[in-house]
């Protein structure tokens, strides 16, 4: 059985937390992220399987982690990751990247329209209207953090089942050494 650190999912969450760190790099450029990705994931799993052979000594174990990462963890995250720096590119997809006019106009078209609905209802019912408009100029800041949630609970998915690959590698017969 391989030590905590050598399993996928943990490599996995430190190949994420690398990669993280360069994602932003390449908002906009598709094919140098796809490339940076790999190289990064190709020197990370090189080092970790140097590592692990100079302390357990060579095992078949190290190339089903390579492949694994190499071949279902990287084209998934890449994909995700790719994903997420084209909605970051994109403002988070607000009106006009949720700049200071945006969320000023936003929040004028909002009090305009409590106030007309408060002219035709003439209730209290509209002071929650007025809690709603409150809000705008915090939307774009609300969006960002909702796509962001997404992104990192969609990472999370992909090292969930990187344990459960672990898990049904564990499980088979360890191939015999030559």
């Amino acid at each position: 059985m391989a030590p905590s650190s050598y399993r996928l999912d943990s490599v996995a969450v430190t190949l994420i937390e690398r990669l993280e760190g360069a994602r932003p790099t390449w908002i906009g450029d598709e094919a140098k992220a796809r490339e940076g990705f790999r190289r990064i994931a190709e020197e990370h799993v090189d080092a970790l399987l140097a590592e692990r052979r100079e302390l357990l000594g060579p095992e078949p174990e190290g190339e089903a982690m390579r492949r694994e990462v190499l071949e279902t963890f990287l084209p998934r995250y890449t994909r995700l990751a790719i994903d997420h720096n084209a909605d970051e590119e994109a403002g988070y997809h607000a009106w006009r990247r949720g700049d200071p006019v945006a969320r000023v106009l936003g929040t004028l078209f909002a009090f305009a329209l409590v106030a007309a609905l408060y002219r035709v209802l003439h209730h209290p019912v509209a002071l929650v209207f007025l809690a709603a408009a409150l809000t705008v100029p915090f939307l774009p800041d609300l969006r960002r953090a909702w796509y962001r949630r997404r992104y990192r609970a969609l990472l999370q998915e992909t090292v969930d089942d990187m344990a459960r690959i672990q898990l049904s590698l564990a499980s088979r017969p360890p191939p015999s050494l030559p």
